[in-house]
């Protein structure tokens, strides 16, 4: 006869011991009346979405899935998941007189308040979610991730930006959106965005103005993107004329004259104008660069952006090289002579120094010197040829408006020409820059009286 010993021998026990440490979910039945709400549900249901669900509660003859709560109290539980299930049945025995359901399915879980409150947000899967909750629970979670690190120690390595967008299974760029918004938005936009008035792509473009520029979209009433991005462009953005002028002054001419494709435009401005934090003044026009942004005349725009106003405003202009003739030598490539002129600018104060240096070297030689010549040597009879007549430039005719002035000039001068005489006041409207184009000018450009 065999034993009980050798039924449940050595290994039978390590089988069942194994089997005994996986986690058992017991359900336990519960009166409604004992689940209090978790103070930081913040997914309130409407009464036609409770009703909605108490019609298929009643509809099944009971509640289907169960509820996730903790102890708190002798006879009191707190509800992690669930709170819409035990509105509706709720609504069942003391609105339509169904005791039945009174009593609800429930697992009683044994964790420390940050893993309750964290699993608030995470059961919220049942739930459409309005963008302002998405955002409320990214925000809620990181808090806990960066407070209560020891709670959650499968969650924490990578940045904080990727363990959120694994967790929420949402791309980093959608998360790095949300907390663009939780941080930037002004209360009065924030407001807008709970309510559902500013959609998500509307918020995220508001976040990204200054607090000023906000408050005046939101008192214009403006909440679709199309008009809040067209309101940035009009007000904030530097307009033509200040990104015709910085085109010039960052001399990106010769960048596209070297064929260099537009998309890599952004790295190459801040790797020279944004790594060094380059900032001038030019007349009227002040800008001033660092490795995320370029500010002209007080207007911020990031590279990338600055890069699209160049192609809006400043379209690049496809040219061939001419074919080289028989006996003139060929030209230096434009790619080369861009590299040329980049080394160039590295030298550019070295140069002008000893351009100097050989200026006061050459004033010391009298005008009049004689030359000796050895007796040796015959002399050579010098013939003086006739000098050409120099033709001089075509005068620019009296009396012109700016515009036709200015069409006479070539891209270095017209550059110069705005720098000097352009003002912050006239370009602070349209009508005030077509008057300055359409004024009267003298030969030399300068505004004359009729």
């Amino acid at each position: 006869m065999a034993k009980l010993t050798n039924v449940f021998g050595k290994d039978n026990k390590e089988e069942i011991k194994k089997r005994d440490t996986h986690p058992k979910r017991i359900t336990k039945w519960i009166h409604y009346s004992k689940l209090k709400s978790n103070p930081h549900q913040y997914c309130d249901a409407t009464p036609e979405e409770i009703e909605a669900l108490a019609d298929m509660i009643e509809a099944d003859g009971e509640v289907l899935q169960d509820l996730l709560i903790r102890k708190v109290d002798a006879d009191e539980y707190e509800i992690i998941g669930g709170h819409k299930r035990r509105e509706a049945c709720k609504f069942l025995v003391e609105r339509r007189n169904r005791p039945e359901f009174a009593m609800l399915p429930c697992i009683v879980k044994d964790i420390s308040d940050v893993r309750a409150r964290f699993q608030v947000y995470s059961s919220n899967t049942h739930h459409e979610k309005t963008p302002y909750e998405i955002m409320h629970e990214l925000e809620e979670m990181e808090y806990l991730l960066t407070n209560y690190p020891e709670e959650f120690p499968d969650l924490q390595t990578g940045r904080m930006v990727e363990r959120l967008a694994k967790q929420m299974n949402m791309k980093r760029a959608t998360v790095g959106e949300y907390q663009s918004i939780a941080k930037n938005l002004t209360d009065e936009a924030m407001e807008e965005f709970k309510q559902g008035r500013l959609d998500k792509s509307a918020a995220v473009t508001i976040s990204r103005m200054p607090e000023d520029a906000q408050r005046e979209v939101i008192e214009k009433g403006l909440t679709k993107d199309v008009d809040i991005k067209k309101f940035k462009e009009e007000n904030l953005e530097p307009d033509a004329v200040l990104i015709r002028v910085s085109y010039h002054i960052l001399d990106i001419s010769d960048y596209d004259n070297a064929n260099i494709d537009r998309k890599d435009l952004a790295k190459y401005l801040k790797e020279n104008f944004g790594q060094t934090f380059y900032g001038t003044v030019q007349g009227q026009v002040a800008i001033q660069c660092n490795k995320k942004h370029i500010t002209i005349s007080g207007k911020k725009v990031t590279w990338e952006r600055f890069v699209q106003l160049i192609n809006k405003h400043c379209p690049k202009m496809t040219s061939q090289e001419p074919e080289p003739k028989e006996g003139v030598p060929e030209p230096i490539p434009t790619t080369e002579r861009w590299e040329q002129k980049k080394e160039s600018f590295k030298g550019a104060s070295e140069n002008t120094e000893n351009a100097a240096k050989e200026l006061e070297r050459s004033e010391e030689i009298p005008a009049q010197s004689e030359i000796k010549s050895e007796p040796s040597e015959p002399t050579a009879t010098i013939i003086e040829m006739p000098k050409e007549p120099e033709t001089e430039k075509k005068p620019v005719p009296w009396q012109v408006s700016r515009k036709k002035y200015m069409e006479t000039l070539t891209e270095k001068e017209m550059a110069q020409y705005l720098s000097n005489n352009l003002s912050g006041v006239t370009l602070k409207t349209p009508q005030e820059l077509e008057k300055w184009l359409l004024e009267k000018v003298d030969g030399e450009g300068q505004a004359i009286a009729i």
